[in-house]
């Protein structure tokens, strides 16, 4: 094979990958004809530019490329001064100052129960369990709505794309109820079909990831084969990134209460010493087993892996696998660019309005339970602070998840191949 044959088999793959990350949202979409490639944020404040983008005058290194390693660290470095400078990072001695000062008290059981009047605090030597109701419903989509909305997607059967579905449409072959006798495609839309009839909604997610990406916001569309209660909310809080640091605080919300029927409860596990941790992940796998779908924001990458292996760690393992839905792919699909950024908190503020008050940076969570274990009673209030946040972050992941759920249902459930929503350009 010649050196030119090899280079055009090289770019070719490289642009495939970057097709798949794109539509798997691990990358920002391109802009579209017409549109800013930095448009601003909600709210009118500016979107922070993209110090890595040739846009903002950095050249893009090829692979096999000129590589200079003094212009590399220099980048670097002045990557991390304008991190390091834009953050309240900078005095960390500061900000555990500023909490302890925020949540005063001895005992954390005490400071979060004066911090969530609504709640019930359970308080054991090593463990703390703060249940919280809450008025946050936890929505699914309607059962006609989801499957006019499957139905409607030409695309998820193998040889159909834009091309072709439109030539099918003007054929007056506008569903995949009417392919279901079609020469060419009558039986895969005939498996579809039985598989809806039979509401196999894990294996119609797995059909939607297959052709349209893991993160393709058709996969909320299986919700409507759930009730409520089957959904758990999961998010973690961890002594480090790495594989044996005990997990500190974990959030669970449900819609558990009889009496309140399709309205989350939030419950906050706090492992007030490390020997609570045990009795921290038993509950949270328990939890886990107990439901079939899981939402989580970055759940599949970091919160499911971790408490499975701590589970396994302390001899168990997670015994079921429920459905998972990653709000942070669908985020990327849907927000990138519109916002910010796709974190949580931002997301939150410029799309939700809920805007948080003095919140631990989740950067610090190490630094604040290590602080904490050294002096319990005078730092009561960084391991509170902990919880806190982890409590904010709950009710943010279940709105977040409410308000996907109100987009998809708006626009009646019609999805392009790309994720795109219909009727959704320019509405925020």
């Amino acid at each position: 094979m010649s050196g030119k044959d090899r280079d055009r088999i090289a770019q070719l793959l490289d642009a495939r990958l970057k097709e798949l990350r794109l539509r798997d949202g691990v990358l920002p979409s391109a802009p579209r004809r017409g549109k800013s490639p930095n448009p601003p944020a909600i709210g009118g404040a500016s979107a922070k530019p993209d110090l890595e983008s040739p846009r903002a005058g950095r050249t893009v290194e090829s692979i096999g490329g000129f590589f200079d390693p003094a212009a590399r660290l220099n980048a670097v470095s002045a990557r991390a001064a304008r991190t390091g400078a834009d953050s309240v990072l900078s005095d960390v001695p500061g900000i555990i100052e500023c909490f302890r000062q925020r949540y005063p008290g001895r005992d954390v059981a005490e400071i979060i129960g004066r911090e969530f009047e609504t709640a019930t605090v359970a308080a054991g030597p090593d463990f703390i369990e703060v249940c919280r109701p809450t008025d946050m419903e936890v929505t699914v989509m309607s059962r006609s709505r989801a499957v006019t909305a499957i139905s409607s997607a030409l695309w998820l059967l193998p040889g159909i794309r834009e091309k072709v579905a439109c030539e099918l449409c003007g054929n007056g072959n506008a569903t995949i109820d009417s392919l279901s006798s079609h020469h060419r495609f009558g039986s895969a839309a005939a498996r579809l079909l039985r598989t809806l009839d039979r509401g196999g909604a894990a294996r119609v997610s797995a059909i939607i990831s297959d052709r349209g990406g893991a993160a393709h916001p058709l996969n909320l569309a299986v919700t409507a084969w759930f009730e409520p209660r089957d959904f758990l909310f999961l998010d973690i809080e961890t002594g480090g990134l790495f594989g044996g640091s005990p997990i500190v605080v974990a959030g669970l919300a449900s819609a558990c209460d009889p009496a309140r029927p399709g309205l989350a409860v939030v419950k906050i596990l706090c492992a007030t010493t490390p020997d609570g941790e045990a009795e921290l992940v038993r509950r949270t796998v328990e939890e886990i087993e107990g439901h079939k779908v899981l939402v989580s924001f970055n759940g599949k990458s970091f919160d499911l892996p971790y408490v499975s292996q701590r589970a396994a760690y302390y001899g168990t393992v997670i015994r079921n696998d429920p459905l998972h839905l990653d709000l942070l792919g669908y985020s990327r699909r849907l927000f990138s660019g519109k916002t910010t950024d796709c974190r949580l908190s931002t997301l939150a503020l410029e799309i939700l309005g809920m805007a948080r008050d003095l919140d631990v940076p989740g950067s610090l969570v190490p630094c604040f339970y290590e602080n904490y274990l050294k002096e319990p009673a005078r730092n009561a209030g960084l391991l509170a602070a902990i919880a806190i946040h982890n409590c904010y972050d709950m009710d943010q992941t279940v709105r977040l998840f409410h308000e996907h759920i109100k987009r998809l249902e708006g626009c009646g459930g019609v999805v392009d191949q790309e994720g795109a929503l219909a009727g959704s350009e320019g509405v925020e």
